[in-house]
């Protein structure tokens, strides 16, 4: 029978421990990864804004009569308003990085989503909508109150999202 050899056991052992160490460091790493894409998707996420946006726009669509309760466009729930706020998340982040100030465009584009003042003079016109076409939170508003045609029209990154997402 051979002697037990300690040296060859110990070459195992640092294999093994080192193995270990690198799928730790491998799995940290993708885990990681994943909490950075989770935060880019909800960085600009302000629930309690879009929550107010969500319930405007269903208070405003029930008194013009456009859809009851029955519904199925709009119903304010918790779903429709994350799926509003990524989608525009995605926007912002396509069309300006989520920079506003001093962010223009190569056709003058202006701010975080990017707005033309001719667009802007149309749609806040079309949508009964006053508001500075140069400020972020009325920019976001008015582009949230437009219709799908009107987005797609007007936002290339919108027509992107609608290839990407559906």
């Amino acid at each position: 029978m051979k002697p037990f050899n300690k040296t060859k056991l110990i070459g195992i052992e640092r294999l093994l421990i080192t193995l270990g160490i690198i799928i730790l460091i491998g799995a940290s790493f993708f885990a990681g990864i994943q909490l950075c894409k989770l935060y880019n998707e909800l960085r600009y996420f302000n629930f309690e804004y879009m929550d107010s946006i969500g319930s405007a726009t269903r208070q405003d669509l029930e008194d013009s009569k456009d859809i009851s309760d029955e519904s199925e466009e709009f119903d304010g729930s918790s779903a429709d308003i994350i799926k509003i706020n990524l989608m525009l998340n995605w926007v912002i982040d396509c069309e300006s990085s989520g920079i506003h100030e001093d962010r223009w465009g190569e056709e003058n584009e202006y701010g975080i989503l990017q707005w033309k003042s001719e667009t802007w003079d149309f749609l806040s016109d079309k949508y009964n909508y006053e508001g500075d076409w140069k400020n972020q939170d009325d920019q976001i508003e008015l582009f949230l109150l437009t219709s799908e045609e009107d987005k797609i029209k007007h936002w290339s990154c919108y027509r992107a999202w609608l290839k990407e997402n559906n």
